[in-house]
């Protein structure tokens, strides 16, 4: 599900550090963004340096700027971007509220929104693990991607995105975190 014609904001949960890891796996060229923190963990930086990944501060407004404007260069020269859009992990397991910024994207760019559930990774290393608990059973699932709609606002874009995240785990509450 994931477009290969066109850049796409891809969308996400956020469950676990291992959210990640499956990210990686879906062998569909992208750039993450990330908190400038993750650019200061040795070797967890460099990677995201070195792969183009891009950084910034949640405290601050103009380092968010930043990060659209750069956002907005990658989509514009063909680049997918990633956004874990729930802007942390969950404590809970459950899908929180999703940010603004990857609608403000797609809206202002007209480009195709991906979500991406993570379902199985925050039963494996929940908040403040350091260790993967025993085996168990990860998936990312991509969905048909979402288009704006003629002159559909990024607020109601989001709405729909979440509208359909939490539907599906309405309707497969076994993807749901215990």
């Amino acid at each position: 599900n994931l477009p290969t014609a066109t850049p796409c904001l891809i969308v996400s949960n956020h469950a676990s550090i291992l959210d990640i890891l499956l990210a990686l796996s879906l062998f569909k060229p992208f750039k993450f963004t990330s908190k400038i923190e993750n650019f200061s963990v040795p070797m967890i930086g460099w990677l995201l340096r070195i792969n183009g990944y891009v950084g910034f501060d949640r405290k601050d407004k103009l380092s968010i700027r930043a990060m659209m404007r750069q956002c907005e260069q990658l989509l514009s020269e063909g680049e997918s971007v990633f956004f874990f859009a729930e802007g942390t992990r969950t404590k809970t397991g459950n899908i929180g509220v999703l940010k603004h910024g990857a609608f403000d994207l797609a809206a202002k760019l007209q480009l195709p929104v991906v979500p991406l559930i993570f379902t199985g990774t925050f039963e494996a290393m929940p908040p403040q693990s350091l260790l993967i608990d025993g085996f168990r059973h990860m998936r990312a699932d991509a969905f048909p991607p979402i288009y704006p709609r003629h002159n559909e606002s990024p607020i109601e874009l989001r709405h729909r995105v979440q509208d359909f995240f939490e539907q599906y785990l309405e309707v497969h509450p076994e993807q749901k975190a215990a």
